[in-house]
């Protein structure tokens, strides 16, 4: 009987230690379930932030990409300032030439307008001086003439002609000097026409 009360004593207290154990593991478990609950949150919340990580990194890519086509964009805008710069400079020069060739240039046609009126002038003088030559060819050609038909008259009248046969040969050796003095003005103003036409020439050239 004794045996049977300690028995029975022993297995309440088991009871009790089963029950206290039992409310333990169910205590364990719900707290297990929470720590789970806790941790697919946690898991969720830190996968969240890897994504929000990743984000970031692609945002400071595209940051750094932002960054780098900005600079190569302000690169970009100093080359063509400068290139700018250079051109306006280029036109400076341009223009300060076309207005050094506008003024050679007028120089150029008045000093070819001078030119032209000179050698018109020179031509005149030329066409005159060979009117002149033709006349005292033929004035020339009439004192040969004349010469030969003084001298048959003069060996007809030898003995009586002697002075008025010098004074004819004396107008002859005169005409016949200006006739040498005329042709050596016609090759002067001839050379004068050369020597402007060769300046009118190397003129056009130069042009």
């Amino acid at each position: 009987r004794d045996t049977l009360e300690v028995t029975q004593k022993e297995c309440g207290q088991l009871k009790t230690r089963v029950t206290e154990l039992t409310n333990q593991i169910t205590e364990k478990q719900s707290e297990l379930d929470d720590m789970k609950v806790a941790l697919s949150k946690e898991k969720r919340e830190q996968k969240r932030l890897c994504s929000e990580i990743e984000a970031m990194k692609e945002m400071n890519k595209d940051i750094v990409r932002e960054r780098e086509a900005h600079t190569a964009l302000r690169e970009s805008h100093v080359h063509l300032q400068k290139t700018n710069q250079h051109l306006e400079k280029e036109l400076g020069k341009r223009k300060e030439k076309e207005s050094e060739l506008l003024t050679f240039s007028e120089k150029l046609s008045s000093s070819n307008a001078q030119l032209m009126t000179e050698k018109g002038v020179l031509e005149g003088q030329f066409s005159s001086l060979e009117v002149d030559m033709c006349g005292l060819r033929d004035e020339l050609r009439l004192a040969h003439q004349r010469r030969e038909e003084q001298e048959n008259e003069l060996s007809e009248l030898q003995q009586t002609s002697h002075s008025e046969i010098s004074v004819l040969m004396n107008q002859l050796q005169d005409r016949s000097k200006a006739v040498e003095q005329l042709s050596i003005s016609l090759e002067e103003e001839r050379e004068q026409i050369s020597a402007l036409k060769r300046k009118h020439a190397n003129n056009i050239r130069d042009m």
